[in-house]
């Protein structure tokens, strides 16, 4: 088996998490200062400035959806970088962090947000991704985690109703099926010594061999998980197929009408 992309950007879905260029809460123009407590020790992490997220190539790489990590204080940042990565926001997912009462200054943070975007697939902005009707609650619960790692929830979400390849920037951890840049997958916190998002994104644009293992790890799950993405039926669909099953009496022979396409149109399709 082998994917045959209809379009030219490599991934379909795509998940960020970026490391967010929090300053000193004094109200002065200070340096960058990522840091998190772990295992009871002060650990600086890098970061990178708002203007630097947003010159990353992913709207090169990224055809489809994406769904941008935010925290609060950047959230107005987080819409101007999807859309500058040519994404139009279209909803939000909300994680609900337990136990309660995480760090923060005004309040004290126990949520965070994913931005969710459609790719627009013209320069005229007048055609895009198409919606996905997912029937899937926007907010979900789930404990804290490692530093910068997040819950499974929301690639489960997009695996099952959104289509590959799959992609995710500043990734923790490697995952089956996708294709995670970051300079700290896998690796212990404080301990990122992997490559350079700008390299990691430029070897992709680049480097054939680099998407032809991107492909072949996103057609290895396919052939596990054969049944992804899971489209659901409108009331439209269901409709059609009552009138088709009542119009053919239980002839299973009968065409079923070409509207009962699945309203998800796939950005890349898999052949034999």
């Amino acid at each position: 088996m082998s994917i045959q992309p209809v379009v030219k950007s490599l991934f379909s879905s795509a998940i960020a998490d970026p490391p967010w260029p929090y300053r000193k809460v004094n109200g002065l123009d200070n340096e960058l200062s990522g840091y998190v407590h772990h295992d009871g020790v002060k650990v600086i992490y890098p970061t990178m400035s708002v203007e630097d997220i947003q010159a990353l190539p992913v709207g090169s790489l990224v055809s489809g959806y994406m769904f941008l990590w935010v925290v609060s204080p950047f959230l107005r940042e987080g819409l101007k970088i999807l859309e500058g990565w040519g994404f139009d926001y279209v909803t939000t997912l909300a994680w609900h962090k337990v136990p309660g009462l995480g760090v923060g200054f005004w309040f004290r943070g126990d949520h965070e947000l994913v931005l969710v975007g459609t790719k627009w697939l013209d320069a005229a902005k007048k055609k895009k991704a198409p919606s996905v009707r997912t029937q899937t609650s926007s907010c979900f619960t789930h404990k804290r985690i490692g530093h910068s790692s997040k819950p499974d929830n929301v690639h489960e979400i997009v695996e099952e109703r959104f289509p590959g390849p799959f992609l995710e920037l500043f990734g923790r951890r490697s995952r089956p099926g996708w294709t995670v840049l970051g300079n700290g997958v896998d690796q212990p916190v404080g301990c990122e010594s992997g490559p350079d998002i700008r390299d990691s994104l430029k070897d992709l644009l680049e480097n054939a061999a680099s998407q032809g293992a991107a492909l072949q790890t996103f057609n290895e799950w396919c052939i596990l998980h054969p049944d992804l993405p899971i489209k659901h039926v409108t009331k439209k669909q269901k409709r059609l197929v009552e009138e088709a099953v009542a119009t053919t009496n239980g002839n299973s022979d009968q065409a079923v009408p070409q509207e009962l396409d699945s309203p998800v149109e796939q950005t890349g399709t898999l052949t034999a």
